[in-house]
């Protein structure tokens, strides 16, 4: 082979080199894995959020005396039936009028916005529910569930099966 071909074969794998490495970086850039995703929705938590409603999410925070209204809790029952990631994500961007919750449109993104609201919503919100329901099923399991059974039936409980009849209403 002459010179010229193998410098064309050269520069033609060279290309398909270069090519195929750009594709797997911008892969690699696209694909945030959800550890990462977490860790930055955190920061953003950190740096727009707790300074009012506390590193917990509770609205104990170091400004929360300082504020006209208090601070959102995040860990209460209202939180839980009233909060969707919508909710959030529309406070976050666009503040909460009468409140001294800023909108933070200018400052984040779309997806930003979206990383954040889901963020209070997972840690914050839903994470306040686990514990009350942990406790719930564990005061259910030693005290009701051998009358009761496992998912409040009562026929299916071990007791109703030995013979031991439910007293009457």
């Amino acid at each position: 082979m002459t010179s010229s071909v193998l410098s064309i074969r050269f520069a033609t794998l060279w290309r398909i080199a270069v090519i195929c490495v750009a594709l797997t970086l911008a892969t690699l850039a696209r694909a945030a894995t959800p550890a990462t995703d977490t860790a930055r929705a955190a920061t953003l938590y950190h740096n727009y959020c707790s300074v009012c409603h506390g590193d917990k999410g509770d609205g104990k925070s170091r400004a929360s005396g300082s504020l006209s209204t208090a601070p959102r809790d995040f860990t209460s029952e209202a939180s839980r039936r009233e909060l969707t990631r919508e909710r959030i994500a529309l406070a976050i961007a666009h503040g909460r009028p009468g409140t001294a919750m800023v909108g933070w449109k200018t400052q984040l993104n779309a997806e930003e916005t979206k990383a954040l609201a889901r963020y209070v919503r997972t840690q914050f919100v839903e994470k306040s529910g686990e514990d009350a329901t942990r406790r719930g099923r564990t005061l259910y399991g030693h005290h009701c569930a051998s009358c009761h059974g496992p998912v409040g039936r009562g026929v299916e409980a071990s007791a109703a099966r030995e013979g031991v009849k439910p007293a009457p209403d």
